[in-house]
């Protein structure tokens, strides 16, 4: 039983089956491996150097940051594959279903779950760091000796794999607490939000390790220019203290870090060990209450019923929205793309919105303005790509068979990426930016976002063709070989360029008139131009795609 949960962790539909995904994961760790085997390479010079100016100790000082941002990586991998491996974390309903009506033990399947993910974690954990262990271990040893290097190589291995196994608990036993003690229902509606906040984690760490790493050795010696003690309540520190602790330190400092990542890894342990059972029993509740039917059309319907009725009057065009809102709900890969989309808008949008709150600027500045253009094109370009991912392959055929009209689906995204992707903004910075500089700026800076909102959904529209959802994403479309450069340099642009002839054209209303014509003329040729692209032709007089027999 434990090897068939084992197996479960490879199944998800992020990707197209399990042999695919298990194939991926594999190349994901063996890359994963790579940084932590060769960083110590490349700092091997400069590590040798330390020591044989300075001598051993200072080395094993100096080169706190760098452990710091190994920590901070490894922390942030495992995040990520714990937001990827979401819902094959916990047991679901499919688990219910299959092993409810079994004569098996509940606590042996509980048992035999927490079994498999135990490998599953220490295995992601030590395929991760076992190589780096050696690398750091022997390079951090410079002039110094053997039974130092061999301590090292242990406390390298421990640290890091008990920050990757910390990530996974901390997950697992929130899964566990909120699906044992609010249902399975409000967990299925929660589980979106506890997604985007873990992806917001990520991209916060991925954006704080450089200064965590660069003022650690500072904060650490309480001198010098980068004293920053906020640091110390991260937890990349406190497994540096781990890490330390094990190499054998007096630091009382460092042992106090090393106490909070023990008790950080036992709580997470005890949380994810004492909700299982708890949890499982609340699923499998759950699988019989929904088989025996009667329940209630939840909020999320009825909500997503009058955004249908907000975005269009045209039924064909409600129907297209429908099944757009309805897929971005139900299906696990879509859903994953939508709460990374929005995880990354408030990570990347907190630091500027908090500084501006905080500081109150006078005047406007370009950074600040940007912000509200940047969360714009990550939440048009994430529904974009959700829209661009099938729901089901295998009954994508329906939809090649009776298309929708064309000018029906394009304008079903179209506004569903303008009531997401520009009205939110919209509602979010609007209020803020009246408070700071005033309504007469707010209005202004409304009617850049609204036209640039446009342009960049008309760009990113440019090659869609059909259904939202029922086609399989491209991406070789994008030719990312070539022209990657291309699009960091227009989302630099983008980003900045437009923020500061804004501000220059803020004050003159012919400036903001012409800016206003020039980008509906944009607008109105993209949007002509795609509508009469020419959509290549599908041969049906065999078999339609799926296999399915055309009955023409």
């Amino acid at each position: 039983m434990g090897r068939a949960f084992l197996a479960r962790f490879f199944e998800n539909e992020i990707t197209t089956g399990t042999d695919d995904l298990k194939t991926s994961f594999f190349w994901l760790l063996a890359f994963l491996a790579v940084p932590g085997f060769f960083m110590p390479m490349l700092m091997g010079f400069r590590w040798n150097l330390i020591a044989l100016v300075r001598g051993p100790e200072a080395l094993r000082l100096l080169t706190r940051g760098d452990k710091t941002l190994y920590i901070g990586f490894v922390m942030i991998a495992t995040s990520a594959i714990t937001a990827i491996a979401w819902n094959s974390l916990l047991g679901d309903r499919r688990d219910a279903l299959v092993l409810g009506v079994l004569p098996v033990r509940p606590l042996a399947i509980v048992g035999a779950r927490l079994g498999a993910l135990a490998l599953y974690m220490l295995g992601i954990g030590v395929a991760m760091n076992a190589l780096a262990s050696v690398t750091f271990g022997l390079n951090l040893a410079a002039h110094n000796t053997f039974g130092f290097a061999v301590r090292g190589m242990i406390a390298h291995f421990v640290a890091t794999v008990a920050a990757s196994a910390c990530v996974f608990l901390w997950v697992t036993g929130a899964q566990g607490i909120v699906l044992a003690g609010l249902g399975a229902k409000v967990f299925a509606r929660i589980a979106p939000i506890m997604q985007v906040l873990l992806v917001g984690a990520i991209v916060a760490g991925f954006l704080s390790l450089p200064v965590l790493s660069g003022s650690v050795v500072d904060t650490l010696m309480s001198r010098g220019r980068a004293v920053h003690p906020w640091i110390l309540s991260t937890p990349p520190l406190w497994f540096l203290g781990l890490y330390e602790r094990v190499l054998g330190t007096s630091d009382p400092v460092l042992l106090h870090l090393s106490r909070i990542a023990l008790a950080g890894l036992a709580a997470g342990a005890v949380a994810t060990v004492v909700t299982y059972p708890l949890a499982y029993r609340r699923v499998l509740i759950a699988a019989v209450e929904e088989g025996s039917g009667s329940t209630r059309a939840p909020i999320a319907r009825i909500l997503a019923a009058h955004l249908t009725r907000l975005i269009g009057r045209s039924s064909r065009v409600q129907a297209v929205s429908q099944f757009f809102l309805a897929t971005i709900g139900r299906v696990e890969a879509i859903r994953f793309i939508i709460a990374a989309t929005v995880g990354l808008v408030v990570a990347w949008v907190m630091p500027g919105w908090m500084s501006m709150a905080s500081s109150r600027p006078e005047s406007p500045r370009v950074l600040l303005v940007s912000i509200s253009y940047s969360a714009m094109a990550f939440l048009i370009y994430g529904l974009n790509i959700a829209a661009s991912m099938p729901a089901d392959r295998r009954s994508a055929w329906m939809f090649e068979v009776t298309p929708p009209g064309r000018r029906h689906a394009r304008a079903a995204l179209e506004r569903t990426m303008f009531l997401f992707g520009v009205v939110t903004p919209l509602v979010v910075f609007l209020p803020l930016y009246g408070a700071l500089w005033g309504a007469r700026f707010a209005l202004t800076h409304g009617l850049f976002m609204i036209l640039m909102g446009v342009l960049v959904i008309e760009f990113a529209l440019r090659r869609t063709e059909g259904m939202p959802c029922a086609e399989a994403w491209d991406p070789e479309s994008l030719d990312l070989g070539r022209w990657w450069g291309a699009y960091l340099i227009g989302f630099i642009l983008y980003t900045t360029k437009l923020p500061e002839i804004e501000l220059a054209l803020i004050d003159t209303r012919a400036g903001v008139a012409i800016f206003s014509a020039i980008a509906a003329t944009v607008i109105l040729a993209l949007r002509i131009r795609s509508l009469r692209r020419r959509i290549p032709e599908t041969d049906t007089s065999a078999f339609a795609p799926g296999d399915v027999l055309s009955l023409n």
